[in-house]
């Protein structure tokens, strides 16, 4: 999974990824939580 900082921060404001704060700076994510929280689009290769 490819996701850049920006658009998980971004997730993480709307509410849309659940996230858990270990102290000051370190943010933590489930991975169950962050793959549910994405959908996935069908590619056009057959």
């Amino acid at each position: 999974m490819s996701l850049s900082t920006r658009t998980i921060r971004r997730r993480i404001s709307d509410g849309t990824i659940p996230a858990y704060q270990c102290g000051r700076r370190s943010i933590r994510l489930r991975l169950d939580e962050l793959e549910s929280a994405l959908r996935r689009i069908p590619s056009a290769r057959r």
